[in-house]
């Protein structure tokens, strides 16, 4: 049992044990000599006064002068952080509303964790349309997962393919990463957009269509037909674009 007191700028240990240490005057330790435990105490009386030993009889005094008691060294070690950055410069921010668009964002992994691309900690980077800024859930209209293509060190970088279609309402574009357990990067992009709603539109060229018709009569001519809205005209497919020809009788 020991007990420490402090004098001055010096720090006194009192020992309770079964062995003497004895303090030469230059302060130096000697090494602890053994001795019974009814020997009697060796030190100086003068010193002895000095301290108050609180009913114990001490069975060794150490002084150590002018020392600072520094506390042993240890290792540290730095907590899991899950963080990232991103570059969104290949974000389309032009949008029509249902059409659907694909661009690249690089992610680079600024953590001290690996990205697991599979199993129960996977890490996938998800993607949001959302009517407000800020990453905030309420206001997001849509949520994708994009699987990565393999683990990500850290300090590393990948490049995901993102294929995603806008709602009309959409104001941004928000990517952050995302664990299985659904806990989310304190970082997040986001990228102003507009998207406009889709528009079915065409002109078109009558000039060479006959005038001039007899009843019963077939006649072929051409009509030059341009797409002037922002929707594509599939040829084929449940949503096909074809023209239509019609005889009315009234304007």
């Amino acid at each position: 049992m020991m007990r420490v007191r402090q004098l001055g700028t010096a720090v006194v240990v009192v020992a309770m044990s079964l062995a003497t240490v004895l303090v030469d005057p230059a302060g130096v330790v000697a090494a602890p000599a053994p001795r019974r435990a009814d020997a009697p105490l060796v030190a100086d009386a003068p010193l002895l006064d000095a301290v108050s030993l609180g009913g114990y009889r001490p069975s060794a005094l150490v002084v150590v002068e002018h020392k600072r008691v520094r506390p042993t060294s240890r290792t540290m070690v730095d907590p899991p952080t899950f963080s990232a950055s991103f570059d969104v410069s290949g974000v389309p921010v032009s949008w029509v509303e249902g059409v659907a668009e694909s661009f690249p964002v690089v992610v680079t992994n600024t953590g001290n964790q690996v990205w697991h691309a599979s199993g129960v900690d996977r890490v996938r980077l998800a993607s949001h349309f959302a009517s407000k800024s800020g990453a905030d859930p309420a206001f997001w209209l849509s949520d994708q997962l994009v699987v990565l293509a393999g683990d990500v060190a850290p300090g590393s970088s990948v490049s995901v393919q993102i294929t995603v279609a806008a709602p009309v309402s959409a104001r941004f574009l928000e990517v952050e990463m995302v664990a299985e357990d659904s806990s989310r990067t304190a970082q997040f992009a986001e990228l102003a957009v507009g998207v406009s709603p889709q528009v079915y539109s065409a002109t078109y060229g009558v000039a060479d269509v006959p005038v001039s018709w007899a009843t019963g009569q077939s006649q072929s001519f051409p009509v030059v037909v341009t797409n002037t809205g922002n929707q594509p005209w599939p040829s084929t497919g449940t949503n096909r674009v074809r023209l239509g020809a019609h005889f009315a009788s009234a304007v």
